[in-house]
């Protein structure tokens, strides 16, 4: 929680920074991604304890994140370049050249949003979705999907909480995020 891409998961061919080194530097949460799975990738045994040592394959990478790049202007305007940065430099680090990627957008607060900046947040869930775009992405046709969000927005009334940027805690919102996801990944194995 309470991280960007703008920050906290930049890309490092977005731009130059110093090696990320603690929580709060730039690009930190990109280095522990590739670090996680570094340390675990490096021994599956002791993460999975029934692994037969028969090596292991990357088949895709799930993406479900924005709320503090939403409420950012700068960030907004950046972020289909960011998420595309993050997209590349992901398979290159993780040598893994055509990774699945699915990336479900931040849809929190559903289709009607106030006018006061319904403009700026359509502006963010389309950029979590432009990779999608064959035209403009020729190099994501079939390895890139994208999930619609907004209509699994659950209201207050609905949930047990108030937390907007939560999904209001909403478990159902939850599953249909995951099960979306999960169902387009599928689609991009074959």
């Amino acid at each position: 929680g309470g991280r960007s891409l703008y920050h906290n998961f930049l890309p490092p061919s977005i731009e130059e920074y110093p090696k990320p080194e603690k929580d709060g530097d730039k690009g930190f949460h990109y280095a522990e991604v590739l670090r996680h799975f570094k340390e675990i990738t490096a021994d599956l045994k002791k993460y999975y304890p029934d692994y037969n040592g028969k090596g292991f394959e990357l088949c895709g990478f799930g993406w479900h994140q924005g709320w503090n790049d939403r409420i950012n202007d700068d960030a907004v305007h950046a972020y289909e370049k960011n998420l595309v940065h993050l997209i590349k430099d992901l398979r290159k680090d993780l040598k893994t050249p055509k990774l699945p990627f699915v990336c479900a957008n931040s849809g929190f607060g559903g289709w009607d949003l106030p006018k006061r900046y319904k403009a700026k947040v359509e502006k963010h869930v389309e950029a979590q979705l432009a990779p999608g775009d064959a035209k403009k992405y020729p190099e994501f046709k079939g390895n890139f999907a994208g999930v619609e969000t907004r209509d699994f927005h659950r209201t207050q009334e609905q949930s047990p909480s108030k937390q907007g940027y939560h999904w209001n805690r909403n478990w159902e919102t939850y599953y249909l995020i995951g099960t979306s996801m999960g169902q387009e990944m599928v689609k991009l194995q074959k």
